[in-house]
């Protein structure tokens, strides 16, 4: 799955989910070299650093390898719902 991250500063920046836990994303970056860990608290995610994030669009592959997007993004109980 492809994020689009956009942190408190304004900044933009494509993203990779490579694992996902009940209030958690383990996302790789495009041009950092690490990833890092998002969590939620009630509806917010957060940076390990406790800056708040907004996912601004979610794109996935289906098995068909056809993309489908995600016309909105809410996080209920910890799973998205796209």
């Amino acid at each position: 799955m492809y994020l689009m991250i956009r942190f408190e500063a304004g900044v933009v920046v494509d993203a990779v989910v490579l694992a996902r836990g009940e209030n958690t994303l383990r996302v790789a970056i495009s041009g950092m070299g690490d990833v890092i860990e998002l969590t939620q608290f009630g509806q917010r995610w957060y940076t390990e650093l406790g800056e708040a994030v907004q996912f601004d669009c979610c794109v996935s592959l289906s098995q068909a390898s056809e993309p489908v997007v995600a016309r909105a993004l809410t996080f209920a109980a910890g799973r998205a719902a796209v």
